[in-house]
């Protein structure tokens, strides 16, 4: 493998992709159960959108960070332009392009959807608002990541958005359990920023990022953790007795002990906080799993 190629798959983060997949597999998933059928290419291109613009954050995330001086202040080897793998200029084609790409499949899903034109505007205009605050996270002056609104975006795109819009272009039309799955999603991606956040506190607070950590502190983002743990188990036990599917469940356990693990971290374990990254991730997309296989199961004995 190239070192050209390592850089840019580092750039990428490809190991963010799994919460990426989780919200669009919640939609699908719900459809299914709903509708015993989905369309396999509208499903495919709908991962695929949620793919581009995660990586279309990751790109700008590391532009923003690091005209920002963030990541060098904070001595960070693992990012791309920081360590000086990849140049500005081409971070800055590469958004560009990924930008674009995910305008064309964003498009497309549209185009071959069977959708009334006001349907086809609204859908059109999420997109482009998808795509404007993958940008906008930390590039520019007003980078709203630098302003306590990253939890925000990652909640309202990764969940309600990813989940709803998913399930829309399948069904049509929207219900109680896509939202709750979509409340779900969208929390339990939240937590995913907030350790990131959490890990990061110090750093940001010199740099004058001013994530929720920062404003509320390290002792209360810990209870904002619980606070968001809570809501998305909350609404995932509800899917669970809706649908009957006890295996559902399995995931909210694994939680609690990552979650427990969580709250005894101190502020500079940092490896901690990475292993913790990816666990919630990883559990994240678990939970979407589990949940597409008793969708397949329940769409193929129905």
């Amino acid at each position: 493998m190239s070192n050209v190629f390592k850089s840019w798959l580092s750039a990428s983060r490809p190991k963010t992709l799994a919460l990426a997949i989780a919200g669009p597999l919640t939609g699908i998933s719900l459809a299914l159960f709903e509708n015993s059928s989905i369309n396999p290419f509208q499903a495919v291109l709908c991962i695929l959108v949620a793919m581009l613009l995660q990586i279309l954050s990751n790109f700008s995330n590391d532009l923003g960070d690091f005209k920002k001086g963030t990541d060098q202040l904070a001595n960070r080897t693992d990012r791309a332009l920081a360590n000086g793998d990849i140049k500005e200029s081409q971070m800055k084609a590469a958004i560009v392009i990924t930008a674009l790409l995910s305008l064309v499949a964003g498009i497309s899903l549209i185009w071959y959807t069977d959708l009334t034109p006001t349907d086809q505007w609204i859908l059109f205009l999420i997109g482009l608002t998808a795509i404007g605050s993958a940008i906008a996270y930390t590039m520019g002056k007003r980078a709203y990541g630098y302003n306590g609104f990253g939890d925000i975006f990652v909640f309202v795109f990764f969940g309600l958005a990813s989940v709803l819009v998913t399930y829309y272009i399948q069904m049509r039309t929207l219900s109680w359990e896509a939202i709750l799955g979509a409340i779900a999603i969208g929390s339990f991606s939240t937590m995913v920023l907030n350790i990131n956040n959490v890990r990061d506190i110090k750093k940001d607070a010199e740099n004058n990022k001013r994530t929720i950590p920062v404003i509320i502190g390290f002792v209360n983002s810990r209870i904002y953790q619980i606070i968001l743990a809570a809501i998305g188990s909350f609404c995932w036990i509800v899917l669970i007795l809706t649908y009957n599917s006890p295996y559902l469940a399995i995931p909210l356990f694994l939680l609690v002990l990552v979650l427990h693990a969580f709250m005894n971290l101190k502020q500079d374990e940092f490896m901690e906080y990475n292993k913790q990254l990816k666990y919630i991730s990883l559990l994240t997309m678990l939970l979407s799993i589990i949940l597409f296989s008793s969708a397949v199961i329940f769409a193929t004995s129905s």
